[in-house]
């Protein structure tokens, strides 16, 4: 009885919990380093976008206090590092009342230690395992493409045989892995394939082998936030390919009415969905492009259709789209509340273009302006 009962407890910690509303303390030390600040965000969120700031006290101390829907990985980032633009995330689950943290420099950070629940114990056990297995080939690789760039060889066949290996040890970390997230699914595993997915690293894995790990995960959790977020990401794996077919969604334009693209897509010839952040440069300089063209690709049959991403105020949205002055409407996604991004397999990117014909089917992804002008002249 008292077996059946550890498991019984066991899987309420694993499941059940996961979808209960919590509160975590956050308690810490930095060492050698006088940091000030920092930013704790989801795994499912952008921290462009969403991001919550925790205050090191003088004493190199900190302390917060965390709650939420359900148990879900956060990850925590110096200020400082994120403001340069090199930062390594700190992963942790608040699955316990109290989680503690010893937090290093950058080049300190595998000395890290988290402290408090068992999600958290399951995480630093799969990491111990993963380094011993790879990072001796990952070092070796890492230090002899250093040697030879200090020689000025980095372009050498030898250079290109250790790029090569590199590949290789990384398609295999990947199948590993995907092996741990199917025998041990776990809302650690379901984090690690949520991650593969944001960063594409199941790009080179057979689709049937992702689908059968997201199976096994979605049966554990079907209520957890995780499994919407897969799906949507899937589907634009899926779907979202020049051959593909474009993704439904809903968003609002600048009055708050909603506007669904296929009601767009359907009624033109041609719709080039233009998803872009007012922070993202290659997005606005595409969308230049097109602008002084626009009036003549209009009048053989595009219509453009900009959604503004990327942003969590409204403000951010009407400064940009006066900036710029688009001759084509620019709607709004404020906060990833419509989850548009995620569904174009695009999540943490600025932005990306879509040509669609009216039937729905994507005839080109991010053309330049005569790609555009080619396939317009020749449909």
């Amino acid at each position: 009885m008292k077996n059946l009962l550890f498991i019984f407890l066991s899987l309420l910690v694993h499941s059940g919990f996961a979808n209960t509303p919590f509160t975590c303390v956050l308690q810490g030390k930095v060492v050698d380093r006088d940091s000030k600040e920092l930013i704790l965000v989801k795994l499912t969120e952008d921290e462009r976008v969403s991001m919550q700031t925790i205050q090191i006290n003088e004493d190199h101390t900190f302390s917060y206090t965390l709650k939420g829907d359900q148990i879900e990985r956060y990850n925590l980032t110096f200020k400082e590092e994120w403001l340069g633009g090199n930062w390594h995330y700190i992963p942790f689950f608040p699955d316990a009342d109290t989680v503690k943290f010893e937090l290093y420099p950058e080049e300190r950070y595998d000395e890290n230690i988290i402290i408090g629940g068992e999600i958290n114990e399951e995480a630093q056990t799969y990491k111990k395992k993963l380094m011993s297995i790879y990072d001796p080939t990952f070092n070796r690789i890492s230090n002899q493409m250093d040697s030879l760039y200090e020689i000025d060889q980095q372009n050498s066949e030898f250079a290109k045989q250790l790029k090569s290996e590199s590949d290789s040890v990384r398609i295999s970390y990947v199948y590993w892995s995907l092996d741990y997230i199917q025998n041990n699914p776990s809302l650690f595993s379901y984090s690690e394939f949520i991650e593969s997915l944001n960063y594409k690293r199941y790009r080179n894995i057979k689709a049937e082998e992702v689908l059968e790990a997201y199976d096994i995960l979605k049966e554990k959790f079907p209520d957890h936030l995780y499994t919407s977020v897969a799906q949507n990401i899937i589907g634009g794996l899926v779907q979202v390919k020049v051959g593909g077919s474009f993704v439904d969604f809903e968003a609002p334009d600048a009055e708050g009415n909603l506007v669904k693209i296929s009601e767009i897509i359907k009624n033109n010839k041609f719709t080039l969905i233009d998803l872009w952040a007012p922070w993202c440069g290659p997005c606005i300089k595409k969308a230049k492009a097109i602008k002084p063209n626009y009036q003549e690709l209009n009048k053989a049959g595009l219509t453009v259709i900009g959604v503004v991403g990327g942003i969590s105020e409204k403000s951010e949205y009407t400064e940009a789209v006066n900036k710029y002055e688009y001759p084509w409407q620019n709607l709004v996604e404020l906060n990833e509340e419509n989850k548009v991004w995620e569904k174009y397999n695009i999540k943490f990117a600025g932005g990306s273009q879509f040509l669609v014909n009216q039937k729905g089917e994507i005839l080109a992804i991010n053309p330049d302006l005569a790609e555009l002008q080619n396939i317009i002249e020749s449909l």
